[in-house]
């Protein structure tokens, strides 16, 4: 079998855009977070692409598809509704390749073995995690689920 690669690049694969939220790598401010640390529940429920970790209803751009732990980064499939001019023009420029980046926003878990709580992926130009970036995929199926926490299950 082929070892499938994901590479810092903006492409579509199978028409879809593919993104990455997070991976294990230290971000700019010295902190890791490790992949079995993440609690993707609630997340799920409500998978919600805000600009620039803005949480106010206007500034939500679309919502996060297909959710997974793949190659150890958690990636996913940004979807962009066609509502506002904001979300149309970060589509753009995601598509265009000006924008790469993304941040998770979420609450730590506080004491030893606590959970990650996802809370919204932000689109940003500069995030603290310098590897979570769009992504070519080129041989990977975007539909695999390669590895995901048991309580959690991928967005179709």
């Amino acid at each position: 079998m082929e070892k499938k690669t994901l590479q810092a690049l903006t492409d579509k694969v199978e028409g879809k855009l593919l993104a990455i939220a997070s991976t294990e790598d230290v971000d700019r401010a010295g902190d890791v977070i490790k992949l079995d640390s993440w609690d993707f529940n609630n997340f799920l429920k409500n998978p919600v692409l805000q600009a620039g970790h803005d949480y106010r209803p206007q500034f939500t751009i679309g919502v996060a598809k297909n959710l997974r732990i793949d190659d150890k980064k958690v990636v996913f499939e940004p979807v962009f509704h066609e509502l506002t001019q904001l979300a149309r023009e970060i589509k753009g420029m995601y598509e265009e390749g000006i924008l790469k980046a993304w941040s998770v926003g979420f609450i730590p878990g506080m004491k030893s073995g606590e959970k990650n709580e996802l809370l919204e992926i932000s689109a940003v130009a500069v995030p603290a995690n310098a590897n979570a970036l769009m992504v070519t995929a080129k041989g990977m199926n975007p539909d695999e689920v390669k590895e995901i926490p048991s309580s959690c299950t991928p967005l179709s």
